[in-house]
């Protein structure tokens, strides 16, 4: 077993890692890593500030497809880590693969790779957007020839998830949150097209969100005001999950309060196939 912190849109500082690494390193024995986006520009710092504070794996990338929205080149990293934390790594090699992946971006996927990807923006602490996101709104944009739009669109990312109750923007949630900022700002009129998904979610069949909904936007899917989402802790979760199974983990707790519709389906399926067998 291994623990990573990981940090998809680049938003972990140095002295903040230090401090997380630390504590967790008190409190657990098994291997911690560092997963983290040069999406502002501190990755380096924070790794270096990570392994000196004592976690056990970074991930890095290999140069060109590094920096920006990736992860800091191995290249570099290795040198700005402590000596007796760099490991036995053959640059070498390193450094042909990374003649090999330059030459095949110029020569067969320059059209793809877009060179902004690689450039750090301190901003990304204002929209927060992850690595992967980002190259999915760019190129969204570039096959509606809409480009010109990524400010304004970046600036719409943080709107849409306050709108939302401040989802995590993992997938698929920051799928639907790129595309709806997108058609948002496309339109010139928010929300009015909304992308099918983003619809469920506001329906609850996402589970419930960290903060509330707007309103507004809830009323605008159902055409009316929506029921609230039943407000479930831990232990009445697992009192629920007992009555469908007698047998439980913590994971099927923790996956009922979650989605607590489906979930009960889910596990009701589950022993019914169960018994078939």
């Amino acid at each position: 077993d291994e623990l990573v912190i990981k940090d998809m849109a680049g938003l972990l500082d140095p002295i903040t890692a230090q401090e997380l690494v630390t504590r967790i390193k008190k409190e657990v024995r098994i291997p911690l890593g560092v997963h983290t986006h040069d999406s502002n520009g501190l990755s380096t710092a924070t790794y270096y500030a990570s392994v000196k504070s004592g976690a056990d794996m970074i991930d890095t990338s290999v140069f060109p497809l590094a920096y920006g929205t990736a992860q800091p080149a191995i290249q570099s990293t290795y040198y700005a880590l402590p000596r007796e934390a760099r490991g036995e790594i053959n640059l070498s090699v390193i450094n042909e693969v990374s003649i090999m992946i330059k030459e095949l971006l110029t020569t067969k996927y320059n059209k793809e790779f877009d060179p902004r990807l690689q450039v750090p923006d301190p901003h990304a602490l204002v929209h927060q957007i992850p690595g992967g996101m980002m190259s999915n709104l760019i190129y969204q944009l570039k096959e509606m020839n809409q480009l010109d739009l990524l400010d304004e669109v970046l600036e719409e990312v943080p709107k849409v998830r306050k709108d939302l109750g401040w989802p995590p923007l993992v997938t698929p949630i920051s799928q639907m949150v790129g595309a709806q900022a997108v058609l948002n700002i496309i339109a010139g009129e928010r929300y009015s097209m909304m992308v099918k998904e983003l619809k469920a979610y506001i329906k609850g069949k996402y589970g419930k969100p960290p903060a509330e909904i707007d309103p507004s936007l809830r009323a605008k899917v159902e055409g009316e005001e929506l029921p609230e989402i039943e407000k479930l802790g831990m232990k009445e979760c697992e009192e629920k999950l007992k009555s469908i199974l007698s047998e439980h983990t913590q994971e099927d707790v923790l996956t009922y309060c979650l989605f607590p519709h489906e979930a009960e389906e889910f596990f009701r399926s589950k022993l019914k196939l169960g018994s078939i067998y």
